[in-house]
């Protein structure tokens, strides 16, 4: 269910996301995220396993905060992200880079489209 990934010093858990309810509201995805990180935070502590930042999708949608990164989704707006009424973002991934000094470091959408769409 949660993969956890070490890069230099900062531990990741990588998740789906999608045990986290909620996120239609006035807040967006951002009350049912923060929880879900600080739930799973509590829990990677009592197993010896601490985690700095989770990574995780499910939301359709990017957000970069205090350790956590959403990561955005490849296909764009579709059934489900209409469903949940998340705001629609074009198909966009989450690109960071994690220094052996600094962490998490430099993030930055990666937007994905057709050549032929961008004009080259």
């Amino acid at each position: 269910m949660d993969l956890p990934v070490t890069i230099y010093n900062t531990n990741y858990l990588l998740s789906h996301g999608d045990q986290f309810r909620g996120g239609s509201g006035i807040s967006g995805a951002m009350a049912p995220l923060m929880l879900g990180q600080h739930r799973k935070a509590v829990r990677q502590l009592a197993t010896d396993e601490p985690m700095d930042v989770m990574v995780i999708g499910h939301f359709h949608q990017m957000l970069w905060l205090p350790g956590l990164v959403v990561g955005g989704t490849m296909k764009g707006i579709d059934e489900f992200a209409f469903g949940h009424n998340f705001r629609p973002e074009p198909p966009t991934q989450a690109f960071w880079v994690t220094s052996p000094e600094h962490g998490p470091t430099i993030h930055a959408p990666v937007h994905v489209s057709k050549r032929e769409d961008e004009g080259w």
